[in-house]
């Protein structure tokens, strides 16, 4: 990534949210990172698959909620979750896979994270993009910061928040290689990065508020050790945010 302000890979992802809203491309400013960069919108062209090519992971309908039950329906989460199944190497041949398998939970295990935000920018024309990342806290800027964050840059072929629920996201990109991404999940602070390889993610506006449905596949790199094996994980959430 190219930084043109100044400021260190973490500080750059702390811009909006404490901001660590990361960007592949140039940042020129903090309103760069909301505005749709010409060398964004072509990455993401490259990885839109074929209308017709299934998700690997399809959003989830439903899945176990880790909130207390005697929370109150209405009100806002104060934490999000992801669920994150770990699952063998999509590239190796069908007898290795379930050679491996070894975990039969359909959901893994449910990873909790700071509440959801959702920003939506360039309203207008079919061009808007909606941001959803993770609400980090402010010591999310120090280096040794441990926790985990989400991130999820998303052009949508819509002008309008109404239109939402009519515009899934879809990207998906070639197993082999890696896709150099500011998106994804990152646990630890920045040891792993979890990118998102086959994705799709669809919404439903609830009046002020939407519903994020999300699923896919990803593969982990751990950054501390470039020899490392990546690992592949199913993963899946239904998040729910304020639209700012």
């Amino acid at each position: 990534m190219v930084n043109t302000i100044g400021l260190s890979l973490r500080q750059v992802r702390q811009t909006l949210n404490w901001g660590w809203m990361t960007r592949s491309c140039t940042l020129l400013g903090v309103s760069a990172v909301l505005a749709v960069a010409v060398g964004c919108d072509d990455a993401e062209q490259a990885r839109t698959p074929p209308a017709n090519q299934p998700a690997v992971v399809a959003p989830p309908t439903t899945l176990p909620s880790p909130e207390l039950a005697s929370a109150k329906v209405s009100a806002m989460p104060v934490s999000s979750y992801l669920w994150l199944r770990e699952v063998s190497d999509p590239r190796k041949s069908q007898a290795e896979v379930e050679a491996a398998a070894t975990d039969a939970d359909p959901n893994g295990v449910a990873v909790q994270f700071p509440r959801a935000r959702l920003r939506l920018s360039g309203k207008g024309e079919d061009r808007m993009v909606a941001m959803l990342y993770s609400d980090d806290p402010k010591e999310a800027i120090n280096k040794g910061w441990q926790g985990d964050r989400y991130y999820f840059r998303m052009p949508l072929r819509v002008g309008d928040v109404q239109q939402l629920d009519d515009a899934p996201y879809r990207m998906a990109v070639p197993f082999e290689g890696q896709d150099e991404t500011s998106n994804g999940v990152f646990r630890m602070g920045d040891r792993y990065h979890m990118e998102p390889i086959d994705l799709m993610v669809r919404f439903e506006p609830e009046g002020g508020q939407v519903k994020i449905f999300l699923g896919g596949l990803f593969k982990q790199y751990d950054t501390s050790d470039v020899s490392a094996e990546p690992k592949w994980f199913h993963v899946q959430g239904i998040i729910q945010a304020v639209v700012e």
